[in-house]
């Protein structure tokens, strides 16, 4: 089966439009469209609807996207260890991430681990809790960094305990002897919450505590929620890597009770991570293992 052809199909599956398909790889239009349609030629099935909105799956393309991209991940692991078998350091690796981890961590682990590994390719693929845990157990991302909950599909590494702490508007009144901020006090107050799916923590802390907010907004970015903060909209509660490296005009307090998510790395089978995908996560590791470089509290 044609390598090119099925990535063009995952592709198109995504953006349902065989126009961004061809922006997006370079393709003409009646490029994509004559390879999808040799596609189904091969396969004997219809894998896409066609209208004049774009294209959309039907029942049986969907079953065949699944095993797609199964096929995809495991022919980049033959290429990766074809790589190995000759000690080229080539390939690539696409990671899943959190806007917190992305502008607090990976700038450092890149850069490091692209000073050994400078052939291989990286991308990052920012999303919520939901996004970034379908995309492991759908080998659309090689890794992702991910909150552990009770039960995963995939493989999870810890990494550190990242506290949740309260993020208050500058003005707010906060009694000289308050140390940290009672989870209490969210209650009727105007509050900014984490779209559904984006941050499975902040949820769970609200539920667990029965605590009931004002919630007037939701936003899908932590730094949209920062800015309104800043702006008095409202409080918040974030993760504190989410605050790490964010200077601005805001009052970041420890919640009470204390609570933090449980930071870690999701790989679909860490049995069957490329040699590659090894080496990030060992840099990624080694990253937080530094006293100097962990932002962060250590575990309760």
């Amino acid at each position: 089966m044609d390598i090119k052809k099925c990535k063009l199909f995952v592709i198109t599956a995504e953006t349902k439009q065989i126009s961004k398909t061809a922006k997006l790889t370079g393709y003409t239009q009646s490029a994509v469209s004559h390879m999808l349609k040799s596609l189904e030629k091969e396969v004997g099935i219809e894998l896409f609807k066609r209208d004049r909105y774009g294209v959309h799956l039907t029942s049986l393309g969907a079953d065949f996207l699944f095993y797609v991209k199964r096929f995809l991940a495991e022919n980049e692991r033959l290429e990766q260890f074809v790589y190995d078998l000759h000690g080229l350091e080539v390939g690539s690796i696409r990671i899943g991430s959190y806007t917190s981890v992305s502008t607090a961590a990976l700038p450092g682990i890149i850069k490091v681990f692209h000073e050994s590994h400078p052939n291989v390719d990286i991308a990052i693929k920012e999303g919520g809790s939901d996004d970034i845990e379908s995309w492991i157990a759908d080998y659309e991302v090689d890794l992702g960094f991910c909150s552990k909950r009770p039960a995963f599909a995939f493989d999870f590494i810890h990494l550190i305990h990242d506290p949740m702490i309260a993020v208050l508007p500058p003005a707010y009144e906060v009694p000289a002897d308050m140390k940290s901020f009672p989870i209490s006090e969210f209650n009727g107050k105007p509050f900014i919450l984490s779209e559904e799916g984006i941050d499975y923590d902040i949820n769970n802390i609200l539920e667990k505590t029965k605590t009931h907010p004002d919630i007037i907004l939701s936003a899908k970015d932590d730094a949209t929620i920062i800015s309104m903060v800043e702006h008095g909209v409202g409080l918040a509660i974030l993760p504190e890597l989410s605050c790490k490296g964010r200077p601005g005009n805001y009052i970041t307090m420890p919640l009470e009770p204390h609570y933090s998510r449980d930071l870690g790395i999701g790989v679909n089978s860490l049995n069957n991570a490329t040699p590659i995908t090894r080496s990030f996560i060992y840099a990624v590791q080694s990253y937080f293992d530094k006293p100097n470089d962990r932002p962060l509290t250590a575990p309760v």
